[in-house]
């Protein structure tokens, strides 16, 4: 992996060994995919008074008819009609909708975090990203992992130009061609995401970027690295952020420096006087 400058330039590598040996579980993706959609949704529910507040009666045996409960009245074509039943036209229904119902399940902690690694190694592959429509012609070293002096942008004009340099601005423009083609939000095709170690100023300056999400490493989920169970997502990173998540899935080697966070070591400096 190659950490780009500004400038577009080859600064440092990062070798890791272990990284070709994990395999991506597809049927996993999608099973969480389709139970955190539901954490999202809002609660739905049915008046219990629905379907019921008619004026009717049954008629009783006799009349060749069921002993279903008839509107009442006359001259009219509602008057007589079957009403708050099942089967019947305008009635109630069976078993409705109720609020206490069990809508998100819950997932295990070691199964969201293997999907969250599946997810984070197939963003870092170029064919399962170009297998999902992004493109990746101005990208000169992939993944796109950028040097911390981004976090010093002053403005998102400032940040659209060092893409030029760097690579990624052409899938910014599709997506938002994508998005005017076709009505549709259920065929727009998400643009990319930038991955920050914390949220920076920059995090609240690019916020209302047309076609581009930003979000903290330590608060990622699977339907942002895999939006609809489609795994294989564009993902800018920066060095803190891409560092960060190696040691969190254990990627790490030994011969390679350990990301610490937040730790400060107590200094003991020697002063000699003459």
């Amino acid at each position: 992996f190659v950490i780009t400058s500004l400038e577009g330039k080859n600064i440092e590598t990062i070798n890791i060994s272990n990284f070709k040996k994990i395999k991506i579980n597809i049927k996993l993706i999608n099973k969480i995919s389709n139970i955190s959609y539901y954490k999202k949704k809002k609660l739905q529910k049915r008046n219990i008074n629905s379907g019921t507040q008619t004026s009717a009666k049954s008629w009783g045996t006799g009349r060749a008819l069921a002993r279903l409960p008839r509107v009442k009245g006359e001259g009219n074509s509602r008057s007589g009609q079957a009403s708050i039943a099942n089967m019947c036209r305008g009635g109630r229904v069976f078993v409705p909708l109720k609020q206490h119902k069990k809508w998100y399940k819950k997932i295990n902690r070691k199964t969201h975090f293997h999907t969250l690694l599946s997810c984070f190694i197939s963003s870092t592959y170029s064919p399962f990203v170009l297998s999902r429509g992004h493109d990746l012609a101005d990208i000169n070293y992939f993944p796109l992992i950028l040097e911390d002096l981004i976090h010093y942008t002053w403005s998102c004009f400032e940040f659209l130009n060092t893409l030029k340099n760097t690579g990624g601005l052409s899938d910014i423009k599709k997506s938002i061609r994508m998005y005017t083609k076709i009505s549709k939000l259920k065929y727009c095709k998400k643009g990319p995401l930038l991955i920050l170690n914390k949220k920076n100023e920059l995090y609240y300056l690019l916020k209302n970027t047309f076609s581009l999400e930003i979000e903290d490493s330590r608060y990622l989920c699977v339907s942002q690295l895999a939006p609809k169970g489609r795994f294989g997502r564009l993902c800018f990173f920066t060095k803190s952020s891409f560092m960060y998540l190696i040691n969190i899935f254990g990627l790490i080697d030994k011969k390679t420096p350990k990301f610490k966070k937040n730790v400060v070591k107590k200094s003991s400096y020697s002063i000699k006087i003459k």
